[in-house]
Formats: C-alpha cells, structure tokens, sequence
C-alpha cells in the first residue's frame, strides 16, 4: 500500500512538473524576450539531477506496476478458466445423478405396477376360491 501510495505520489509530482513547463513556455511565446529571459527560473543542477533520478524510479516503478497488474489480470484469467471447467463438470456429474435417479425412478415404477399386478391376481384368486366355496 506504501509502494502505491508512494508512486502516486511520485507520478502526481511528474505531471505537475511536467504541467509546469508546458504552461510556462506557452505564457512566455506571447512575451517579448527580454521579459522571456527575466521570468525564466532555472534550478540547481544537483536538484536536476536528483529530479531526473526520481523520474526515472518513477517511470521503473510504473513499468513493474503495470508488469505486476499484466501478471494479476493471467492468473484471474486462468483462475476463471478453471472455475469455468469445474462448473461443467458439475454440471455433468448433475446430468449422471439425474440420470441414475430417473434410471431408478423407473425400476421403482415398474416394481409397483408388478406388486400391483400380482396383489390384484391373488385377490381375484382368493375370490375365485371363495366363490367354488358357496
């Protein structure tokens, strides 16, 4: 979380500087130049250098930023190609449960109708019998 801060912070200091230099060469292109030389301020060039030193950590740390965030966006990627596959086979072993119940569901059904089929015979045996009986 440093690190992000710290390069946010680091990119907002490019841009202003950067903003700085573009708005002042466009004031100063309307200005006689005597006045462009007056207002022209320069700094030192140790604070030069510590400043190109500062961009360029800046603009590596953006490079490995976007790299880590190239490196993130894969492995979401591979993570949802995998989630993906697991749902199918889910969803296949749903369809086999389906398929073994509807199975068993049928051998349930015809069990009941042969029960049914052989209670109804012995009732019409035992009223057969009954029947030769009177």
């Amino acid at each position: 979380m440093k690190k992000i801060t710290l390069l946010s912070f680091l990119l907002l200091m490019a841009l202003a500087i950067s903003a700085q230099t573009d708005t002042s060469n466009k004031k100063l292109a309307n200005k006689p130049v005597v006045q462009q030389q007056l207002k022209i301020k320069t700094i030192p060039a140790s604070r030069a250098v510590l400043v190109r030193k500062d961009a360029g950590k800046l603009q590596l740390q953006i490079n490995q930023f976007r790299d880590s965030l190239i490196v993130t966006k894969a492995e979401i990627d591979k993570l949802l190609v995998e989630m993906n596959q697991k749902k199918d086979n889910m969803s296949e072993m749903g369809e086999m449960e389906s398929l073994r119940l509807q199975m068993a569901m049928d051998r349930m059904s015809k069990m009941m109708s042969t029960l049914s089929n052989l209670m109804k015979k012995i009732s019409e045996t035992q009223s057969s019998i009954t029947q030769n009986l009177k």
